[in-house]
C-alpha cells in the first residue's frame, strides 16, 4: 500500500482529476510485484520512485500505467508494474467482475468435512512460535472449506470467508468520502489462507524458531482487481489453490493461485502468491 499511494499522488500532480467536472473514483486495476528484502522496523528509510509509463482516456475513464521501484536506504526493496484507473461514480456502480466459469462458482458452496472458526483463535493457528495474523489484521472469520488433495495440482484447496461490516477499520481510512476495502488487503487475506494451509500441513516441522516471510522473496506476484468491497456488501469469500510446495535454501515455500468473491461476484484474482517459512535464528 505504501508504494502504491505515490502513483495516486503523481496522477494528481499530472492534473488527471482536473480533466472533468464529474466526481471520480481512483482504483488500482492490476500489477506485478517482486519483493527483494523484508521491510522491518529496523529497515531504514523507505523511498519510492514512480514513473508514469502510459495514459489513455475514453468516455470519462482514464487509465494510467506506472513503473515503481522502492528502496530501503539505498538497497533495492521491490520492483512493480501497476495500472490504475479514474472512473466516474456511475461506472463504478456497474461492476462486471472477472470472467467466471461454472466450476469456480460451485467451489463457493462445495461442502467440506473440515472447517474452523477463526474468531475463537484456535491455538494451532494463533499460538507460538508461528501463527496467523491477529487482532485488526485478522481478515478471515472462518475457514469454510479445506480439501487437502484438492485443486488442479492435487496439493490442496482452501476456502475462507469474512462478513463485511460498515464499521470495519479500513473503511474509515480508504478513501476519503469513498470508503472501499484496499485491494492490498485482498491480497493479504489470500496470504492468510496460505498461512493456514502451511500451518495445517505442518510445514514448519524441523525449522528452528520458525517465522513467515511477509511475502516470498524474489517471487513475482501478479493480481487483477475488477470490483470493490464497500460497506454495503455482506460477504467476502476467498478460494485458494496450492500450485507448488517444497524447500529451498531459505526454508519451506508454498505457492498458490487465488480468487476473491464479494457477494457472489468474482472481483480479484492473483497468481504465484508465495510464502516461505524461515528460521528466526537467521
Amino acid at each position: 500500500e505504501a508504494v502504491l499511494q505515490p502513483c495516486g499522488w503523481l496522477s494528481v500532480y499530472m492534473g488527471v482529476p482536473l480533466s472533468t467536472e464529474r466526481e471520480l473514483c481512483f482504483r488500482n486495476l492490476d500489477g506485478t510485484l517482486e519483493l527483494y528484502e523484508e521491510c522491518t522496523t529496523q529497515g531504514g528509510m523507505l523511498r519510492t520512485v514512480v514513473e508514469n509509463t502510459s495514459l489513455s482516456s475514453l468516455n470519462g475513464t482514464t487509465i494510467l500505467a506506472f513503473q515503481v521501484e522502492a528502496f530501503l536506504d539505498d538497497r533495492p526493496l521491490l520492483k512493480m508494474k501497476t495500472v490504475f484507473g479514474y472512473f466516474d461514480v456511475e461506472a463504478m456502480a456497474q461492476q462486471a467482475g472477472l470472467p467466471t466459469e461454472k466450476a469456480e462458482r460451485k467451489q463457493l458452496s462445495e461442502p467440506s468435512d473440515l472447517t474452523f472458526d477463526l474468531t475463537t483463535r484456535p491455538a494451532q493457528f494463533f499460538g507460538k512460535p508461528l501463527g496467523m495474523a491477529d487482532a485488526e489484521l485478522r481478515l478471515l472469520d472462518r475457514i469454510s472449506g479445506y480439501w487437502p488433495q484438492g485443486g488442479a495440482t492435487g496439493l490442496g484447496r482452501v476456502r475462507g470467508e469474512k462478513h463485511v461490516h460498515a464499521s470495519d477499520w479500513f473503511f474509515k481510512a480508504h478513501f476519503f468520502q469513498d470508503p472501499v476495502q484496499p485491494g492490498s488487503l485482498g491480497l493479504e487475506v489470500m496470504l492468510q489462507l496460505l498461512k493456514f494451509y502451511m500451518l495445517q500441513e505442518g510445514l514448519a516441522a524441523g525449522i528452528a524458531a520458525p517465522r513467515f516471510e511477509p511475502l516470498a522473496l524474489n517471487t513475482p506476484i501478479t493480481w487483477r482487481y475488477r470490483g470493490q468491497v464497500t460497506p454495503d456488501n455482506k460477504l467476502i469469500q476467498v478460494v485458494l489453490d496450492v500450485t507448488e510446495r517444497g524447500r529451498d535454501k531459505r526454508g519451506v515455500m508454498a505457492k498458490a493461485t487465488a480468487t476473491l468473491w464479494c457477494d457472489g461476484l468474482k472481483i480479484y484474482d492473483a497468481v504465484n502468491i508465495g510464502l516461505r517459512i524461515v528460521s528466526g535464528d537467521e
